[in-house]
């Protein structure tokens, strides 16, 4: 056989090399259009459920949103009573981005990326985002900007949290920027009452817890105790009190049903005070002047108290909170006055300070002995006698109420 291919069978395997190297070809684009069907249908399956997701369910509670590169938006129906009240008048924090009739509808990635960071902390992951529509009318003939004076301008996103007036946020940077900002706004804690203005908080509240001790260290335990469960009452104001310091006076009566403690006892009194005014937020945000008729009609405010029994543990903790900030106070007793906190006598001093000899005394009035002084009648009462009275009448005032 010669080493040498003949021409013939040159030619024969050249036809073979070159078949393979069609079908090689052949092979690599089918491959090439199976991976571009494959991604191109992935990005269609993607963009349908986001879309699905933004325009998808307005019936309940709040929509369901999407979750696009960060965390979920939801969507706010602003004629929907159910989500209005749930989102501006339940005391739960919610983020409202807000649009107009011309960009209803998907939501800037930075939007999604504010939902995500707050999800992602502890303190603020209970807090909601939703997109709405903040110049189409609510069921009380007002947009959410003409309600809360947001301007004319969209694009921008309101803070909602308990008891507060709306903070508008238009400057959103990043994120991570705008998250930092939502959560010392959220931020719930204990009002500790150093001066007496601390307390004008909980006066003010609809429903307030008062923590009181003499004992410093009772006092941060308690605090430590119902910070953590405070999350899901927002709503309610809480201050601690150092009862060694200020007096926190309460009717009598309502003082002997303060639950029995030993001298050794790990924790003080817990009270919550609810403010029974018949100022139902709501009814009057939806109409103010059917309100206040109905609101005259129903009489002056009534506060109730009650104390809590046991801290024995964080459900009974948890339950006597949310009791307080829900009103549920129908045989709770009645106050004959608001709670007060005030200054112990024995903290404000009065010192008499030594004669100084270098001082010279002050001379007599220049009237001679018998004489009475211009301005006064020889049958007036002194001034000290008129405080005495005074006094006297005072202590008849507040003879009803005792310190806790």
């Amino acid at each position: 056989m010669s080493a040498q291919l003949s021409k013939k069978q040159q030619k024969i395997q050249k036809n073979r090399e070159e078949m393979r190297g069609g079908a090689s070809a052949e092979m690599y684009n089918n491959y090439a259009i199976a991976a571009f069907v494959l991604l191109f249908g992935a990005g269609i399956a993607q963009f349908a459920a986001m879309a699905c997701g933004i325009c998808g369910s307005k019936s309940s509670g709040v929509g369901a949103g999407s979750w696009a590169a960060g965390g979920p938006v939801g969507v706010l129906d602003v004629t929907n009573e159910e989500q209005v009240k749930k989102a501006f008048f339940e005391g739960n924090p919610y983020i409202v981005y807000c649009q107009n009739d011309k960009s209803e509808g998907a939501v800037p990635k930075v939007i999604s990326d504010i939902s995500g960071e707050l999800s992602q902390n502890k303190g603020t992951d209970d807090v909601q985002v939703v997109a709405a529509n903040c110049f189409k009318k609510m069921m009380n003939g007002k947009t959410i900007a003409e309600q809360w004076n947001f301007g004319k301008k969209d694009g921008f996103i309101a803070v909602f949290t308990a008891g507060k007036k709306p903070v508008q946020l238009n400057y959103m940077p990043t994120g991570k920027y705008v998250a930092k900002q939502v959560k010392s706004m959220v931020k719930t804690g204990v009002q500790r009452v150093v001066y007496l203005r601390d307390f004008e908080g909980c006066q003010g509240n609809k429903n307030c817890v008062i923590l009181a001790s003499k004992n410093k260290e009772v006092i941060g335990r308690m605090e430590a105790r119902v910070k953590p469960l405070m999350k899901n009452n927002r709503d309610l104001t809480v201050v601690s009190v150092d009862s060694s310091f200020y007096k926190v006076t309460v009717d009598a009566d309502f003082a002997k049903q303060k639950p029995e403690q030993g001298e050794d006892a790990q924790y003080g009194e817990a009270i919550c005070v609810a403010k029974n005014t018949h100022s139902d937020d709501f009814e009057e945000f939806k109409d103010a002047k059917a309100f206040k008729i109905m609101n005259a009609k129903r009489g002056a405010k009534v506060n109730k108290a009650k104390f809590m029994k046991s801290w024995g543990s964080d459900a009974e903790i948890e339950a006597f909170l949310d009791e307080c900030q829900n009103g549920n106070h129908s045989d709770w007793y009645q106050f004959s006055k608001d709670v007060a906190v005030k200054a112990r006598s024995g903290e404000t001093k009065h010192i008499k300070a030594p004669e100084n000899p270098k001082l010279k005394k002050a001379k007599n009035d220049g009237t001679k002995k018998g004489k009475e002084a211009v301005g006064q009648r020889p049958d007036e009462t002194p001034e000290e006698d008129d405080e005495e009275d005074e006094e006297g009448e005072e202590e008849e005032e507040v003879e009803e109420e005792v310190e806790l």
